[in-house]
């Protein structure tokens, strides 16, 4: 199993977002979009993972949310990795004037580092992927008005599906931020 653990942005919010972000499709056709169901906020990429690790790691991912607590965030501006003027990745940034996005990364890079997990090498960004590029582009970035806040009350376990027609992304378990037992296992899977 490839898994990830990401916080959830509530789907008005994308579709505000996809509304102001509509503009730039059209100026950029080299750009593999992303879609809705696939847009979330990455706090740890675990990757390859064999079934019987998935009781510690929702274990390890139990306790990370329990030391968080809600908080209230904000999708602002626009930016692209590595740069603009050779972007292969355009994202919207996300505000957090808590800082608890971050703690929650930090959080469980540690925890999972002792699991033989790699830890991150880059510096946390707290964003949502928007686009892709094959090749590096050059973008030129408008502005992008901050939209309405929201509140984050957890953290999602998810599992990654790769096939020839994208990444579809299934939710394993819930964990509710600041609540010793906030596991909640989800049912389905999410589409994209």
């Amino acid at each position: 199993m490839r898994l990830f653990v990401a916080a959830e942005v509530p789907r008005p919010v994308l579709a505000d977002l996809q509304e102001r972000v509509q503009r730039l499709i059209g100026s950029l056709p080299e750009a593999r979009w992303t879609g809705e169901a696939t847009r979330h906020i990455t706090l740890k990429f675990l990757g390859p993972t064999e079934p019987e690790r998935l009781p510690e790691v929702q274990r390890r991912c139990t306790a990370v949310a329990a030391a968080g607590s809600p908080c209230d965030l904000r999708i602002e501006g626009l930016g692209a990795f590595p740069r603009p003027g050779r972007a292969t990745v355009l994202w919207a940034g996300v505000g957090d004037s808590a800082g608890m996005l971050g703690r929650l990364a930090g959080g469980l890079d540690a925890a999972f580092s002792t699991m033989g997990y790699r830890a991150e090498a880059r510096p946390f960004a707290a964003h949502v992927t928007l686009a892709r590029f094959r090749r590096p582009a050059r973008l030129g970035l408008p502005d992008l008005e901050p939209l309405e806040p929201f509140l984050l009350r957890g953290i999602h376990l998810y599992r990654s599906h790769l096939s020839a027609a994208g990444a579809r992304y299934e939710p394993l378990a819930a964990f509710r931020l600041g609540e010793i037992h906030g596991v909640r296992e989800e049912v389905g899977g999410a589409g994209g």
